[in-house]
């Protein structure tokens, strides 16, 4: 068991910890986006179910998979987005409705009242000859795949 923080590095969307070679780790992070199924039908959940099942059967011997379940405040982007969109409105009466929705989720999202969850996906697994077709198969760049290989 290792202790205290490990080293690491970022290269192209992947963390790298420990050598980069033989015997360091490769981990990326991906935030998934999860439908809210509260009134879905029975198909709906089964096949949901499915789609969970195949991605945990992805996961193969010597990778590690961590869930993070994460609820924020951070609407900045969309707001943002939200508020240039509605400068551009020209009828008076329309954009004036528009903006003053923007000041109200504004508010709210200062005060932490809009709120969203997100769930975020770790993988990592042990650079070896045999990481590259293990990366490939979860999507990860192909030209870095292609160095741990030679490594």
């Amino acid at each position: 068991m290792r202790s205290g923080p490990p080293n690491g590095f970022f290269a192209g969307g992947l963390l790298l910890y420990g050598p980069l070679g033989r015997g360091g780790v490769a981990a990326k992070g991906y935030l998934l986006q999860t439908p809210d199924l509260r009134g879905a039908s029975v198909a709906q959940l089964n096949a949901y179910q499915e789609k969970v099942r195949v991605l945990l059967a992805t996961v193969g011997e010597g990778m590690r998979a961590q869930f993070q379940w994460v609820g924020n405040s951070d609407y900045v982007p969309e707001l943002t987005r939200f508020y240039r969109e509605t400068e551009q409105i020209a009828h008076p009466q329309i954009k004036q409705r528009a903006m003053a929705r923007w000041r109200r989720l504004w508010r709210k999202m200062q005060r932490r009242e809009l709120r969203r969850e997100q769930l975020v996906l770790f993988l990592s697994t042990e650079i070896s000859a045999q990481a590259g077709p293990r990366l490939l198969g979860l999507v990860l760049e192909v030209g870095l795949v292609e160095d741990f290989a030679q490594s």
